[in-house]
């Protein structure tokens, strides 16, 4: 992945949760309890879903800091 994809994964997963838990708290206040139990499963996934999208761009980022460190730190040695 290059580093455009590593930041539109982020801020996809940010704005997703953001998206998702606003709805949810609509749903809360508007509905109260009366809420559908396949809908609160089907925004549960989706939570999940993005959760896990933004953690494996933010790991695929730490490799990519860490590799061009390393990098970095060869060519400071070589000189």
């Amino acid at each position: 992945m290059n580093d455009n994809d590593i930041k539109r994964n982020i801020v996809v997963s940010v704005v997703g949760l953001v998206i998702i838990l606003s709805l949810l708290l609509f749903l809360i206040f508007s509905v109260g309890s009366e809420i559908d139990f396949y809908l609160l499963l089907i925004m549960e996934l989706g939570i999940i879903l993005f959760i896990i999208l933004l953690i494996g761009s933010l790991k695929e980022r730490k490799k990519k800091k860490k590799l061009l460190q390393e990098l970095d730190d060869e060519l400071k040695e070589d000189k």
